[in-house]
């Protein structure tokens, strides 16, 4: 089920919704019912693959080292304030 979730995500995403925008309808129910695991699960995923793509990026182009941390700070940051989200709902 979290695939698909993610798969939701990617799609939105692509036309310019952020995270918290596409976990905010999904609790509202825009996209079905989801249990909180799942939810759960498939935001672990995408941040997993969100993360995992910055650092690839910070990798191939370097840049100052102070960027680098924000950039992955504030990532993580926006991950933390929707799991916070979820676990309220």
């Amino acid at each position: 089920m979290e695939d698909r979730l993610m798969d939701l995500y990617y799609e939105v995403a692509a036309e310019g919704t952020t995270l918290g925008d596409f976990f905010d309808r999904v609790l509202r129910g825009s996209y079905g019912h989801w249990d909180r695991t799942t939810m759960l699960q498939g935001l672990d995923r995408i941040q997993q693959i969100v993360l995992s793509n910055i650092i690839t990026m910070q990798e191939s182009r370097p840049r100052l080292e102070h960027d680098e941390d924000n950039t992955l700070a504030e990532a993580e940051h926006a991950f933390n304030q929707v799991r916070t989200r979820i676990l309220n709902s």
